[in-house]
């Protein structure tokens, strides 16, 4: 059966002037003749208001493989408005350090953080902090494939893939291999080498190094070296390079998610692409 959604909760739209689907259907753009742009999720009825443009929007069309859509009208002295628009979204990421406990300090860590497009190329930098228990998130990131290459001071770089198609969107990077003592992004003598001048000494003491310390316990002793040991000649994923960073298109605010009225169309209305 045909649905019709209602944007009732905004009263300065006049009326919505055209719409269009996604490939496979799963979101609905919206323009107004007051500048508004909707995007509603056709399985949960949920819309947000993400942006209001100044002018009148006449059309919208979703690209037909990327997930982004283009807008045009006029503005009110009667100029062309044309505006590339992509949605935002969050990206929830947990990691699994060995050797430490879950809910303690030592889980808390700065990580190294960079995605690339589908081609490999650079697209932004991140350096977030996880929680106790191996979580961060990074916020606001235009919706898309990702490479996302991430590694800590003291492990060796992991770069899975995401699509980030949602406004929420987690991923589980796994155990991360620990044992690169110089941050080098591969485990070998010059790693054993550091370790080893450390070996025996806790936090404090002459010849301790925070570096060797892979277990987070104030300490270098066997389950370091274990740790080294079992990820010793291992080299880590290669960075991503060059790229001219993230698109320029105008980027949509985070969606608030409100539901949005949902009945049975009272005449035939069009159906999203099968």
């Amino acid at each position: 059966m045909s649905q019709y959604y209602e944007l009732a909760s905004n009263p300065v739209e006049n009326y919505a002037t055209d719409v269009s689907w996604n490939t496979g259907g799963s979101l609905i753009a919206a323009v107004g003749s007051a500048g508004g742009v909707y995007i509603i999720e056709t399985s949960t009825q949920l819309f947000d208001q993400v942006s209001t443009l100044t002018g009148s929007l006449s059309s919208v069309d979703w690209h037909p493989t990327e997930n982004r859509f283009t807008v045009g009208g006029v503005t009110s002295d009667g100029s062309a408005l044309i505006e590339t628009v992509i949605p935002l979204g969050n990206l929830t990421g947990t990691i699994t350090l060995p050797s430490r406990t879950p809910g303690t300090a030592a889980y808390a860590v700065l990580l190294s953080v960079k995605l690339a497009d589908s081609g490999g190329a650079l697209v932004s930098e991140h350096s977030p902090t996880t929680d106790v228990n191996g979580y961060f998130t990074l916020q606001d990131l235009p919706q898309g494939t990702y490479g996302v290459w991430l590694k800590h001071a003291q492990s060796l770089a992991i770069m899975p893939s995401v699509n980030l198609d949602a406004p929420a969107v987690s991923l589980d990077f796994g155990t991360l291999a620990m044992g690169d003592a110089n941050d080098s992004n591969q485990i070998n003598m010059v790693d054993f080498s550091i370790l080893g001048a450390a070996f025996g000494t806790s936090s404090g003491q002459p010849g301790y190094n925070a570096d060797a310390d892979f277990t987070g316990d104030s300490s270098v002793g066997i389950s370091d070296f274990s740790l080294l040991a079992y990820s010793f000649g291992l080299v880590g994923a290669p960075p991503p390079a060059g790229g001219t960073g993230a698109p320029e298109m105008r980027v949509m605010e985070t969606w608030n998610r409100r539901g949005c009225a949902s009945s049975p169309a009272p005449t035939a209305a069009a159906s999203p692409p099968g």
